[in-house]
């Protein structure tokens, strides 16, 4: 499965303003982007984390808060966002183009890749940011690098 570097950055963003969430604080564009050392050094600059942030603002997913102290911030709970509904979100405007079937061979084969998209959406919309970030800490738990 191949996602795009924007819903790759997107769930980034998420998970980073989920460990906040708690807190109620925004966080800064330039918070978000250091957490997990995207920015301008991997090639990834603020703007393109803007555009991310403003298209999750667009959705009803994220908030901001304008002035010294603002950012952004999750408008629900991780335990009520899913994996599927942020890559549905940040997918939204990339349509497939329909392309003319040939034979009821090309329209079966077709139809099993459809049939295992669908699923890979289902599993994915199983998976909230919650358990996601349960997770990374259980694997990371093992991690003792010194």
């Amino acid at each position: 499965m191949k996602i795009s570097a924007k819903s790759k950055y997107a769930l980034f963003a998420v998970l980073v303003l989920a460990e906040n969430y708690r807190k109620e604080l925004p966080l800064s564009v330039h918070k978000i982007a250091e957490k997990y050392g995207i920015g301008d050094q991997c090639g990834i600059s603020e703007n393109f984390m803007i555009q991310i942030l403003a298209k999750l603002k667009k959705a009803g997913m994220v908030e901001s808060a304008r002035g010294s102290f603002g950012g952004y911030r999750l408008n629900r709970s991780p335990e009520r966002i899913t994996i599927g509904e942020i890559l549905a979100i940040m997918e939204s405007d990339s349509k497939e183009k329909k392309q003319k079937v040939f034979s009821s061979e090309e329209e079966m084969i077709d139809r099993i890749f459809a049939e295992a998209e669908d699923q890979k959406r289902q599993y994915l919309s199983d998976i909230t940011v919650s358990a996601l970030l349960l997770r990374i800490e259980n694997e990371n738990a093992g991690d003792y690098s010194i």
